[in-house]
């Protein structure tokens, strides 16, 4: 199994996606769509190659990155 790092930008982002669905729509949204993202995290750290390149990086020669969608 792989390791998944976020970077402080991506889990602050995290936190405000969090804060403005429960206020907006409610803890348990908030909880549910914070739990499909864990979710693709757990299954990017056990399968690291899924996922695509996005484009603009793939077109500077960057492969570092992958997206979901």
């Amino acid at each position: 199994m792989a390791n998944v790092f976020l970077t402080s930008d991506t889990a602050r982002d995290l936190d405000l996606l969090y804060d403005y669905l429960t206020e907006h729509d409610g803890s348990v949204k908030a909880d549910h769509a914070l739990g499909k993202i864990e979710n693709v995290l757990q299954s990017l750290s056990e399968s690291p190659d899924r996922g695509s390149f996005p484009k603009e990086l793939s077109g500077l020669g960057i492969k570092e990155f992958r997206e979901f969608f």
